[in-house]
Parts: structure tokens; C-alpha cells; sequence
């Protein structure tokens, strides 16, 4: 577990890109899927994958990085997979205009309840050098 959260938290080590290019480059790490020929390194990784996304929180700071409905971005929130998105709308920052939550899109998306919670939410986007962060 604590390789894939080495992998997970600090992308641009040299280990977590020689094992992205080796056994996902070209998705990211939770749509990646598991080969039957995986080598055991993957396999144990992969078979991690439920237990590190329970833990893992993205701190925002752009939304780029961040899918609305695969990633855990709102704290203490089940998936929202059964949640339907507006043509476009796929990454947490589709939901922020000028470095702000767009209050109006999120009214419209998600349940008043909610929209107040991802409101509280703080963009960290000065803090963390404008990346998407796991924390």
C-alpha cells in the first residue's frame, strides 16, 4: 500500500514513471486495468487500488487533474456516479471560473446540500503551485 500511495502522492519520481510507462501510459492509475500476464509488482498495486482511493482526498487546486464523478474530491462523500453531468462537463474544473467555484453551475448540477459543501471546499491553487493534489 505504501508504494502505491509513493506512486499516487509524488507522480514524478523516477519509479512512479518508469511504472506508469511500463504498465499504464496512457490512462491514469484508478482507470487502469489489470493484464493477466501483470507483472507481481502490478498486481499488488492494482489489487491496492480500493484501499487507496477510501484514503485518498484530492486537495484542489485547478481541477485539472481531478474527475467529478471517479475521483474522492468532496470530504465524506459517497460516489457520485449516479450524478448527471452537463455535455462537457467531466473534470472538478469545469466547475471553477477564474480561480472561484461557479456557484451557478454547481446549483444546477448537484443538490442543494451538496453544492454548499463543495462551496466550502478552499481552492489552493496559489498554496500548491497550481497543481491537483493527493492528500
Amino acid at each position: 500500500m505504501k508504494m502505491g500511495w509513493l506512486m499516487l502522492s509524488k507522480p514524478s519520481t523516477f519509479w512512479a514513471q518508469i511504472t506508469k510507462a511500463k504498465f499504464f501510459s496512457s490512462k491514469s492509475f484508478w482507470s487502469a486495468t489489470k493484464s493477466k500476464t501483470a507483472a507481481n509488482l502490478w498486481r499488488a498495486l492494482f489489487n491496492m487500488k480500493d484501499k487507496l482511493r477510501a484514503g485518498c482526498l484530492w486537495q484542489i487546486a485547478d481541477g485539472t487533474s481531478i474527475l467529478i464523478k471517479e475521483d474522492s474530491w468532496i470530504p465524506s462523500t459517497p460516489s457520485l456516479s449516479n450524478i448527471r453531468l452537463p455535455e462537457n462537463t467531466f473534470k472538478v474544473s469545469d466547475l471553477i471560473s477564474t480561480g472561484q467555484w461557479d456557484i451557478v453551475k454547481l446549483h444546477s448540477i448537484f443538490e442543494p446540500f451538496l453544492t454548499s459543501v463543495i462551496i466550502r471546499i478552499k481552492l489552493t491553487m496559489y498554496a500548491t503551485e497550481g497543481r491537483d493534489k493527493l492528500i
